[in-house]
C-alpha cells in the first residue's frame, strides 16, 4: 500500500539544490547541487561536498513473514 505512489513515480528525476548540516551545532549549512532518481527497486541520489562527486542508495527492503 505504502510503495504505490512510489510505484507510479518510477524513471522520475529530480535535480536542484540541498542543504548538508554537517556542524553538530546546527549553526553552518553548505549547499550543493543535488539529483534524486526513482528506480524500480530504489531510490538512488548524489550530490557534492567540497567539490566532490558523492552518491549513495536506498533500496527497498522487503519482509516476509515465515511462520
Amino acid at each position: 500500500m505504502a510503495t504505490q505512489w512510489l510505484t507510479r513515480l518510477v524513471g522520475t528525476e529530480w535535480t536542484g539544490r540541498g542543504e548538508l548540516w554537517l556542524d553538530p551545532e546546527g549553526n553552518n549549512v553548505d549547499r550543493c547541487d543535488c539529483a534524486l532518481q526513482i528506480e524500480t527497486d530504489a531510490l538512488h541520489y548524489t550530490w557534492s561536498y567540497e567539490g566532490q562527486s558523492q552518491e549513495g542508495r536506498a533500496v527497498r527492503m522487503t519482509f516476509t513473514r515465515t511462520d
